[in-house]
């Protein structure tokens, strides 16, 4: 089954991929230690919680960052949504699928359980090229998307190439209400195909401004059916939390 979209211009460049081959032997080198993944999640953790507001959004944009106890409220969310995609993405045979993405988009939103999840209306258009589906036709288009994420095809793709993909159908579904829960539900989704593959999750710090410009010019070219500047983007930022986390010979 063909993927909805950005199917023809998904094709490696070469260079990036090679650049993320060769970065990840550090990576990998925290699991010859004792305790090594434990202590690599706990840099990754304080990674993803230092670009809470993920997707590009700064966090002074967000109601909850109004007073210091919802500030810790939004970071425990966070931190239980990042723990739990993480523990999905090492479980062998795990597919990640609408329960899931509800269930990250709940925590990650604090909605309590009687409201409903999925977007009732049409949402604000994220370019003039953004045609969103119903919302009477969402549950089923993203039961779809999943089922698309589970194909030979798909597998067979790079897990940068993967992630790409299911953030950018999840945009372009717009399943949730909210664009910046919606940004953030989706990039956290991506990175469950990141680390399957033993990657770091994609983690855009909206506190670096060079990097969300980036953020918001390769969302622009994805719209406009060109999906490499994206790819770049998860690129760089793959490699950066790999520095970050550091080389444990060298740390």
């Amino acid at each position: 089954m063909e993927l909805p979209i950005f199917q023809d211009n998904l094709k490696s460049s070469g260079g990036w991929a090679e650049r993320v081959s060769q970065a990840r032997a550090a990576w990998d080198r925290w699991l010859e230690l004792p305790e090594g993944l434990a202590l690599r999640d706990q840099r990754v953790q304080r990674l993803e919680l230092r670009a809470i507001g993920g997707g590009g959004v700064p966090p002074s944009t967000e109601d909850l960052w109004k007073d210091e106890r919802s500030s810790l409220l939004l970071q425990d969310r966070f931190r239980e949504a990042t723990t739990r995609i993480r523990e999905w993405a090492r479980e062998p045979g795990v597919v990640f699928g609408s329960g899931q993405l509800l269930e990250v988009y709940r925590l990650v939103d604090g909605r309590p359980t009687d409201l409903p999840l999925w977007r009732t209306e049409l949402p604000p258009l994220l370019s003039p090229l953004h045609d969103p589906v119903p919302a009477v036709l969402l549950p089923r288009m993203v039961d779809l998307a999943f089922d698309w994420f589970a194909t030979e095809g798909f597998e067979e793709m790079h897990p940068l190439e993967q992630a790409t993909v299911v953030f950018l159908r999840l945009l372009d579904l717009h399943p949730f209400e909210s664009p910046i829960r919606t940004k953030q539900t989706a990039l956290l989704a991506a990175g469950f195909y990141t680390q399957r593959a033993g990657l770091p999750p994609l983690i855009i710090d909206p506190g670096d401004p060079e990097v969300t410009t980036q953020f918001d010019q390769a969302l622009e070219a994805a719209f406009r059916m060109l999906t490499q500047p994206l790819i770049e983007l998860f690129t760089d930022v793959t490699l950066r939390t790999i520095k970050e986390v550091g080389d444990p010979e060298v740390v």
